[in-house]
């Protein structure tokens, strides 16, 4: 099952976007909060999306944030102008963009429907208008969206590879079970990923020293899948190697040498849009 973190990164990710790094005092202790300044260029607009965790006074952390709406927009100024629109031949700048008011925020908790109506009316007095996605939200998603790809990786390649596929596929409409996206505190480990193991239609291994030295948790994640694939009569392994070569594979699981697999050399574009169409393909 996808987070309310894996829908904020892609529900805009068509347009450009840059964000920032704020804390704030709540009764749980201080916690991380992340505005995100959203640039349409193509309609003349921007717009502010905020990712608040799950916390106890979440209503006092909302407007907390809500009344900082000046300072999240100074974000997008601190990168510099950004122009666009030269083959239409329309002169478009992030400096003259229009604010719509709108402001969406994304949180792993809930806000009770009385203190959520009471938000909206207030701020919306004030000209911003709030679009809050919680829970109610993350479960409706859900519901009709289902991870298509498992992706099993190292968690030292996270930075490198792991993280810039799951949200490549993520881009391309195509959801994948990824850690950061899909495990929230509190889960069991184990079960989630044994979950996401058996859910998946397909299973993305990025194949790297790190991973084929690791007798831990990919280990266990590669028997879990070997196993499906057995059970199931299917193919359901890609492997994306990574600095590996065909003996290192096969040295590390001979049946898995002879799996065609995409090389992260080709780039990650290449390699996302061939990952793609094998997960969409019937």
């Amino acid at each position: 099952m996808a987070t309310i973190r894996e829908y904020w990164e892609k529900d805009f990710s068509h347009i450009l976007s840059t964000h920032g790094d704020w804390t704030a005092k709540s009764a749980d202790g201080e916690i991380k909060i992340t505005p995100k300044v959203h640039l349409d260029l193509a309609v003349n607009a921007k717009f502010i999306s905020f990712l608040i965790p799950a916390c106890t006074n979440l209503t006092q952390i909302c407007n907390s944030v809500l009344s900082k709406v000046e300072e999240a927009l100074k974000i997008a100024d601190a990168v510099g102008e950004v122009r666009g629109g030269f083959l239409d031949h329309v002169d478009q700048s992030s400096k003259t963009l229009v604010f719509t008011k709108r402001v969406f925020i994304y949180s792993e908790g809930e806000l009770p429907k009385g203190e959520l109506e009471t938000l909206k009316k207030n701020w919306e007095s004030r000209g911003v208008h709030v679009c809050f996605r919680g829970e109610l939200y993350l479960n409706n998603r859900n519901a009709i969206e289902k991870p298509l790809a498992f992706i099993s990786h190292d968690s030292r390649d996270k930075d490198d590879v792991a993280r810039e596929l799951a949200v490549g596929l993520t881009k391309m409409m195509c959801p994948v079970w990824y850690d950061e996206f899909s495990l929230k505190v509190g889960d069991s480990l184990r079960e989630k990923i044994e979950m996401g193991i058996k859910e998946c239609k397909k299973c993305v291994l990025v194949l790297s020293q790190n991973f084929l030295t690791n007798s831990g948790w990919t280990k266990k994640e590669f028997d879990s899948i070997f196993t499906r694939e057995l059970i199931d009569e299917k193919k359901l392994i890609l492997p994306v190697w990574y600095g590996v070569t065909k003996k290192d594979v096969y040295n590390y699981s001979p049946s898995l040498a002879d799996v065609v697999a995409v090389n992260w050399s080709l780039g990650s574009q290449k390699v996302i849009s061939e990952l793609y169409r094998s997960i969409t393909s019937k």
